[in-house]
């Protein structure tokens, strides 16, 4: 099947638990496994972090 590139998909049901738990906003996701760029800096922020943070995934 294509990527359907630019189409939104309802949030994840994990992102919103710790959306509501850290008080962030809310994110639609994209189709595939990866998590937006933008959510995750939410987070890093609602944790105590500078959203400038430079942080390895592993």
């Amino acid at each position: 099947m294509a990527k359907e590139y630019g189409v939104e998909y309802p949030e994840r049901a994990l992102m919103a638990v710790l959306s509501d738990l850290l008080g962030i906003p809310h994110f639609t996701t994209s189709r595939g496994s990866t998590v937006r760029s933008d959510f995750l800096k939410a987070v890093l922020v609602a944790l105590g972090e500078s959203p400038k943070a430079r942080t390895r995934m592993v």
